[in-house]
Formats: structure tokens, sequence, C-alpha cells
């Protein structure tokens, strides 16, 4: 019964740690708000979707085919599937699968 009991010690004790290490590794890093430029002076990157606003009620191909530097462009149809990652770095760009008019600028 002993040797039982100390078996059941052991497989909490390392689930309890198995599980410790789970929600470390979901942690966020430190880092997230700047990206090193080639030079290796750190470049703040930013979302800014207000600078976008311009776009929403406009065509899709209406939207930059390139993102300026230290930023992502994301153009996704409304009800299109669509990863949940979050990066402050990117403007996102929803329009109406149908009219393909733009119809939300957003960060993330």
């Amino acid at each position: 019964m002993i040797m039982r009991d100390d078996v059941m010690k052991s497989f909490l004790t390392l689930t309890a740690a198995a599980g410790f290490l789970a929600l470390a590794a979901c942690a966020p890093t430190q880092g997230g708000g700047a990206t090193t430029a080639p030079g290796g002076e750190a470049t703040p990157v930013a979302c800014k979707a207000s600078d976008y606003q311009e776009y929403v009620g406009r065509n899709r191909s209406t939207i930059p085919a390139d993102a300026p530097r230290g930023r992502i462009f994301r153009v996704l149809c409304s009800s299109c599937a669509a990863t949940m990652d979050y990066r402050e770095n990117r403007v996102t760009f929803t329009y109406d699968e149908k009219t393909e008019i733009v119809t939300r600028v957003s960060c993330g």
C-alpha cells in the first residue's frame, strides 16, 4: 500500500509539472513592440488601422499590394476562414465576398 501511495504522489507531481510547463509555453514574450532593422536599431511597429480607413467602401483591388516596412497586410473576405492569431503590426482589410467592397479595416 505504501508503494502505491508513492506512485500516486509521483504521478500527481509529474502531472502538475507538465501543466505548469504547458501554461508557461503560452505566456507572451517580452519583445513584442519592435523589430530590428538591418542597421541593428529597433524600429517601432504598429498597426495604425486609422491610416487605412479610406479603403472602407472601396473595391478590394485598391488595397496596396505591398505593406510599408515593418507592417503586414492581410486581406480576407467576411465569410472566409481566418486564423485567430493577433499580430500588432498587421492591418486586416475585410471585404464582402459578393461585392468585393472593403467593409472594415482593423488591427491584428
